[in-house]
């Protein structure tokens, strides 16, 4: 008797779903498909291209700096889509003009981190070249001309050998060194190593470091860095979900369009509730470099 009335409740039950339920869920269904769909043709039509390209390469006498010549497309697949060339000697800005083609000017040179690099922006949009055009516009007779040497994650000490190297031979009359708030933390050799998870014994950019004394000497650009990389276990997400996160994509516009929103809205919150160091997604190896380098006397205090 009880089985028979739970059978029948159960088919009432199923019966009510398949009626009153589905038909909204199917619906709905629909409808985010059609929307999807929508969403995936108009980001196809509209989108120029939806993977940075960044052709880098290494200068055993100043660092990272790009391939010369090399197209660079870089994008956070939001806001902005730019293609630029780097130019004879690897920055994103025009080819340098020798000293004897503008004789009788005044020569400026901006030297700093991404925000001279700017490669969000194209050449003509860039500070060196607004600036150079608004001297112009207002102050012709100096014959004021610009340049810059922007390398995106430098400090000043780091940017000594691109003004050694690139910037001298322009022989420019004024020098300007663009500094922001992070270049403090840039240009310590403990913090970037634990930033990049990289030696600080081994940098590829130079740097200064402590001497027995208590004093500061140059660290020298180690060419062979990338053989002494500091490898955290923990902090990295499964194989699988990588892969699948990579393939999905590569497939879908409106997929990585949504990723990036959803990774940008934890972003921010995580970075209110626990400060800038924060990474999106709970991957941050920073606590493990930092305990790896612990393991060292001479940085036991990181």
């Amino acid at each position: 008797m009880v089985t028979r009335r739970y059978g029948r409740n159960l088919r009432g039950m199923t019966f009510w779903l398949w009626n009153n339920v589905a038909p909204g869920v199917m619906i709905s269904a629909i409808l985010l498909l059609i929307l999807a769909a929508g969403g995936e043709t108009y980001l196809r039509v509209s989108t120029p291209f939806t993977d940075t390209v960044w052709p880098g390469g290494f200068d055993s006498r100043t660092g990272f700096i790009f391939k010369p010549g090399a197209e660079v497309a870089t994008t956070n697949n939001f806001d902005y889509w730019t293609r630029q060339r780097a130019n004879s000697v690897g920055f994103l800005d025009r080819e340098p003009v020798p000293p004897e083609q503008r004789a009788g000017g005044c020569h400026l040179i901006f030297i700093g981190d991404s925000f001279v690099e700017a490669h969000q922006v194209t050449v003509d949009r860039k500070a060196q070249v607004v600036f150079e055009r608004l001297a112009r516009e207002r102050l012709p007779a100096l014959m004021l001309t610009a340049a810059a040497y922007g390398q995106s994650d430098t400090g000043q000490i780091n940017q000594l050998p691109i003004y050694d190297h690139f910037a001298r031979r322009e022989k420019p009359k004024i020098v300007v060194l663009v500094v922001v708030k992070n270049d403090f933390s840039d240009n310590s050799v403990v913090l970037q190593a634990i930033n990049h998870g990289r030696d600080p014994d081994h940098m590829p950019r130079l740097f200064a470091r402590r001497t027995k004394d208590g004093g500061f000497e140059l660290q020298p650009i180690d060419p062979n860095w990338s053989k002494y990389v500091l490898t955290p276990q923990t902090g990295k997400p499964p194989a699988y979900a990588s892969n699948v996160n990579a393939w999905l994509k590569r497939q879908s516009l409106v997929y990585r369009w949504v990723e990036q929103a959803f990774w940008r809205i934890t972003l921010f919150f995580e970075r209110k509730l626990y400060g800038q160091a924060s990474v999106a997604g709970g991957q941050n190896p920073i606590a493990e470099y930092a305990q790896i380098l612990a393991q060292r006397p001479q940085y036991a205090y990181v």
